[in-house]
């Protein structure tokens, strides 16, 4: 499991696919993590289901977002040759707002 906060670096975007056979929901983006004051690092983020729609609703390009989920490994093949590279991205599992909550909330809200 890992747990980062970051702000979000594009439009927010739901998309609907078909996954052997079924209608998913999934939503790609970018997590800017900021690692000291002149340091800052990059990192994709995917959500499924309920969670890409829960981010999709509450949350746009530049929002602070704290994630729990997993790493996982996501590889791309050159179309000219057999070559292929592996680009790491974050599974998100679980979201926390950290800022612009109402202030009725405890300003965690989870979705999990």
């Amino acid at each position: 499991m890992i747990i980062e906060m970051g702000r979000l670096t594009q439009d927010v975007k739901l998309k609907n696919i078909t996954v052997d056979g079924a209608e998913q929901r999934v939503l790609n983006n970018r997590l800017a993590i900021n690692q000291g004051k002149d340091n800052t690092v990059f990192i994709d983020v995917t959500a499924w289901g309920d969670t890409a729609e829960f981010l999709s609703k509450y949350f746009t390009k530049g929002s602070e977002i704290y994630v729990t989920g997993e790493i996982r490994n996501r590889q791309f093949k050159f179309k000219d040759d057999e070559r292929s590279f592996t680009v790491p991205y974050i599974k998100i599992m679980g979201i926390k707002f950290t800022h612009g909550t109402n202030k009725e909330d405890d300003g965690m809200a989870v979705i999990n």
